[in-house]
C-alpha cells in the first residue's frame, strides 16, 4: 500500500518521543505486520478499540515509562518501555463487553508515526486488512468452560507486558523528569509526601484516611440515584468514616488514600458504573451496587506506596454514601481540573 500525505513519513524511533510531540497511528497493514498470533507487539494488545484512531492526529500526552499493579493500599511499580500515552486517550470498552473502566490506552511507538500536520488523513490509514479485525476480535474474549466469556485487553495483560521494579529504585523517578512526564517541584512535593507516609506506615498509623472506622458498628449513608451531570460534594473524611468497616471498604468498595484529597469538593457526575472487567480474572462483572464515577477525578498515585507517578490514572469509583446532592456551582467555584 502507498501512502501519500504530501510529505514524508517519519518513523519513530523507540524512546524518542516527549509530551507534545504530535504522531499519528501507522496504516493498520503496517500495524497487523507487528502483531503475534495473539494480537499483541511485546505482550501489549493492540485492541479493537484502537482502530477507531486510525488516520488522527494526536498529541504525546506523556511517556509511559512506568504502571502500576495495584493492590488495595498497596502497590508495586512495573516498568514499561516504548509506549507513550496520547491526547489521554482512554479505551470505551465496546470491544470487551461494554467495560466501563475508561482505561488509559497505551500505544506502542511501533506503531505510531511522526505528524508534522495536524491534518487528519483517514484514508488510506484507516483502511482494515482483512485479517486484522478477527485477529483482534479473537484476541480479545475467549470461552472459559468455568467462567465463560472471559475477556483480554491491555489492563489484564499490564503484568506479562511489564517488568517489575523495586519501589526504591531512584532511577526510575529520576527518568520521570528526563522524559519530560513530571517536574522537579512536582518531584518533591509527592516526595516528601511518600516519606512522611512510610514513616507514619511504619509507625502503624494510616495516614490520609480517615483517623477512625466505624468497624461493625458502620452506618449507611442517603442513597441519591445520581446521574451523569449531576453536581455533587465529596463528604468529609470523618462522615465517609462511618460508613466503612474495619477494613477500610464500604460494601466491598475500599476507600482510598487517593481518593481522600477530593473530600469537600464539589463535582459533577461523569457515569453510573455497572460492567467491569476483572483484571485479575478477565470476567466481566456487573456491579450489584451503584459505582460513581466523577468528572476531572482521576487517580495519580500520589499517597499510595509503590504507585508514585504511575501512569495508569484510573478513575476512581464512589458510593453514593461518600457523596451529597449539590446545587450547580457558579463558574468561580467550580474545583481546578487536575486533569484526565
Amino acid at each position: 500500500m502507498t501512502i501519500t500525505t504530501g510529505q514524508a513519513r517519519k518513523p519513530v524511533e523507540p524512546g524518542s518521543l516527549r509530551p507534545g510531540d504530535r504522531v499519528r497511528l501507522r496504516p493498520l497493514d503496517e500495524v497487523l505486520a507487528t502483531l503475534d498470533d495473539t494480537g499483541s507487539y511485546e505482550n501489549v494488545p493492540f485492541m479493537p478499540e484502537m482502530t477507531a484512531y486510525a488516520g488522527r492526529v494526536m498529541t504525546v500526552y506523556r511517556r509511559l515509562e512506568k504502571i502500576c499493579d495495584y493492590m488495595g493500599e498497596e502497590s508495586r511499580s512495573r516498568r514499561m518501555t516504548d509506549a507513550v500515552l496520547l491526547n489521554e486517550t482512554r479505551c470505551d470498552g465496546s470491544g470487551h463487553g461494554g467495560c466501563q473502566a475508561e482505561c488509559r490506552i497505551f500505544w506502542k511507538e511501533v506503531w505510531l508515526e511522526h505528524a508534522d500536520d495536524a491534518r487528519d488523513d483517514e484514508s488510506p490509514y484507516a483502511v482494515a486488512p482483512e485479517r486484522l479485525l478477527p485477529l483482534l476480535v479473537a484476541g480479545a474474549h475467549r470461552t472459559d468452560p468455568e467462567k465463560g466469556e472471559v475477556y483480554r485487553c491491555q489492563a489484564t495483560e499490564a503484568t506479562r507486558a511489564t517488568t517489575a521494579m523495586p519501589e526504591m529504585a531512584v532511577g526510575q523517578y529520576v527518568r520521570e523528569v528526563r522524559v519530560g512526564n513530571v517536574g522537579v517541584p512536582e518531584l518533591v512535593r509527592v516526595g516528601s509526601s511518600a516519606l512522611v507516609t512510610k514513616l507514619a506506615r511504619k509507625a502503624g498509623l494510616r495516614p490520609y484516611l480517615p483517623l477512625e472506622v466505624a468497624g461493625k458498628d458502620r452506618v449507611d449513608g442517603e442513597k441519591l440515584g445520581l446521574q451523569p451531570g449531576d453536581w455533587v460534594r465529596v463528604r468529609s473524611k470523618e462522615e465517609i468514616g462511618r460508613t466503612l468497616n474495619s477494613g477500610g471498604a464500604h460494601r466491598g468498595m475500599l476507600f482510598t488514600h487517593e481518593m481522600v484529597q477530593y473530600c469537600g469538593q464539589t463535582f459533577r457526575v461523569h457515569s453510573r458504573v455497572e460492567r467491569l472487567v476483572n483484571e485479575q480474572t478477565g470476567e466481566l462483572l456487573h456491579m450489584k451496587l451503584e459505582c460513581i464515577a466523577l468528572e476531572d477525578v482521576i487517580c495519580k498515585g500520589h499517597f499510595t506506596s509503590g504507585a508514585w507517578f504511575c501512569a495508569r490514572e484510573h478513575l476512581p469509583l464512589w458510593r453514593e454514601d461518600w457523596l451529597e446532592r449539590v446545587e450547580a456551582p457558579t463558574a468561580a467555584t467550580v474545583c481546578p481540573k487536575p486533569g484526565r
